[in-house]
């Protein structure tokens, strides 16, 4: 579990760093921060199956992080 845990946050870190888009919370930290987006990007990889989170999806990364607080900078 905590190899998948630890997957999924270098996964999210690499995604994060290749995106353009910067997110923001106020108060969030970056593990909190790191932590939303790995749960977000899974969401995504389950709501997109074999494709990945890709950009027909990206809009379910989005949504998540919003919902969750963020906010696109």
């Amino acid at each position: 579990m905590l190899h998948l845990l630890l997957a999924i946050l270098l996964f999210s870190a690499a995604f994060v760093a290749g995106c353009e888009t910067t997110w923001v919370k106020a108060g969030a930290t970056e593990q909190k921060f790191y932590t939303d987006s790995a749960e977000c990007l899974a969401i995504c990889g389950q709501a997109s199956g074999s494709r990945g989170c890709r950009t027909n999806f990206s809009d379910v990364y989005q949504r998540c992080m919003k919902g969750r607080g963020y906010r696109p900078q």
